[in-house]
């Protein structure tokens, strides 16, 4: 098999497209409730006891997982009667979900739960559990469109949790020395958490998307995701941003079937690559023989170490299993030579808490609320101004999207040489999304009766 370059695959226009769909809805949410945008995640949020009592109120239900399949075969030609289904059902289980999700950040341990910005995105969550538990439930299509506005602009006012929720963990990191006990409880926590985060924000995205008819996708599925596609447009990507960040970075090669193809959520898939890459194309320029000697910089400067030429390569190499016509599952490894990590440190590769870089915090921190700068600018924040590492989140969140669709990630590390990365991505089956508990079957108009899985066991 040979390394093959491609031009820019069909999901980046989708994506673009469901962005632009996201920030219109948004904006015409804000022009209509005339309602200034949520406050910045530094500033202070009063006590109310009437906020907590909507919010206990669905934090005590259950969620319902809902099969992926069935989400796949009802936004693939939506009527308008179909869509005030979808919203209806979403009408119900969102403040369930968003509610839970403030239960969980009150229950962080060691401190964290009373962190300002950890404050800060509970009040976010308990603003938007109070606006849906307000909004009747929409019955009509003109309904239904303002109950698209509003949680369009619900997932855009949610950006900053991660990073939020980053710094937080951070400071907590200095501060004192979790035992290994208690770092698997934190862990633990931030894994429910944000696999329940992962959950919404797909539900969200998948509803907004599947309004606009978009040829070889149903709302944020593809019918046909090329997965080679996807990781060498994540190479381009990470590669454009190691040399912006780092001065050069080392060739990045995609091998396997560049035309097999299966069901699944480009999106997942590309953020899982991003951050596999950035992790080894960050190792190979850091740990290799030139930076350690101090010649990397100047080779840059010269022309050709820019290209990577004296850094040993990162290979992306993709297998599919199964028959010719009807494969299982991808299997995707990523490998480099970057030196690698102890073996007594590879659980702590899974830790919210550990990095091995270093992030401006504040600086990020003062962007502005990203509904409103989204509907002003239309963009999204440049990805040349995106961290390449340092959060100590991206790993983790890795293998929760992975598992949230009942894939794996797991690291090979050979200290002193390199780290090997296995992704396995199952074909896009009958399975329910994967949720933390308590969890109940998927609703009857949905037609699965299969039950969600518990993803930590895996």
């Amino acid at each position: 098999m040979e390394a093959v370059k491609l031009g820019k695959p069909p999901f980046v226009a989708a994506a673009l497209r469901v962005r632009q769909l996201i920030a219109s809805l948004a904006q015409k949410h804000l022009a209509q409730s005339a309602i200034l945008p949520p406050p910045l995640l530094s500033e202070p949020r009063a006590h109310n006891a009437e906020v907590e009592r909507v919010v206990n109120s669905f934090a005590v239900q259950k969620a319902t997982a809902v099969s992926l399949t069935d989400l796949y075969r009802f936004g693939l030609e939506p009527t308008a009667a179909q869509c005030v289904r979808n919203a209806q059902f979403l009408h119900h289980e969102l403040p369930i979900r968003f509610a839970q999700r403030v239960v969980d950040l009150k229950e962080l341990p060691f401190g964290l739960s009373e962190h300002h910005l950890v404050q800060q995105s509970i009040g976010h969550f308990e603003d938007t559990v109070q606006k849906l538990a307000s909004l009747k439930q929409p019955n009509v299509s003109e309904e239904e469109e303002d109950f698209a506005c509003l949680i369009a602009s619900v997932l855009l006012d949610h950006r900053q949790v991660p990073m939020a929720l980053a710094c937080a963990l951070r400071e907590l990191h200095k501060a004192r020395r979790l035992s290994g006990d208690e770092q698997k409880l934190l862990d633990r926590r931030l894994d429910d958490f944000f696999m329940a985060r992962i959950s919404m924000r797909f539900l969200i995205e998948h509803y907004i998307a599947s309004h606009a008819c978009h040829e070889g996708f149903s709302g944020v599925i593809a019918s046909a995701c090329n997965p080679f596609e996807i990781v060498q447009q994540a190479s381009e990507d990470v590669g454009i941003l190691c040399r912006h960040q780092l001065g050069v970075c080392p060739e990045i090669e995609v091998i396997g079937d560049a035309w097999r193809t299966f069901r699944y959520v480009p999106s997942h898939l590309y953020f899982v690559a991003c951050e596999l890459l950035k992790n080894s194309v960050r190792a190979v320029v850091q740990n290799s023989e030139a930076s350690k000697a101090g010649t990397l910089g100047a080779a840059s400067a010269g022309g050709a170490g820019s290209d990577g030429a004296a850094l040993p390569p990162v290979r992306a190499i993709l297998v599919c299993g199964g028959e010719t016509d009807q494969f299982e599952s991808v299997s995707i490894k990523i490998e480099d030579q970057g030196g690698g990590v102890r073996r007594s440190e590879m659980d702590d590769m899974w830790s919210y808490t550990y990095t091995t870089a270093s992030y401006n915090f504040d600086q990020d921190m003062s962007f502005p609320n990203a509904t409103a700068s989204l509907c002003q600018s239309g963009n999204m924040k440049s990805h040349m101004e995106d961290p390449i590492a340092g959060l100590g989140i991206g790993l983790p969140l890795s293998r929760l999207y992975a598992r949230y669709f009942g894939g794996s990630l797991d690291l090979l590390s050979m200290e002193k040489y390199g780290m090997d990365a296995y992704l396995s991505l199952p074909h896009f089956g009958d399975d329910m999304e994967i949720l933390p508990p308590p969890v109940a079957a998927s609703p009857s108009q949905f037609g699965s009766c299969s039950k969600g899985r518990n993803y930590q066991a895996q």
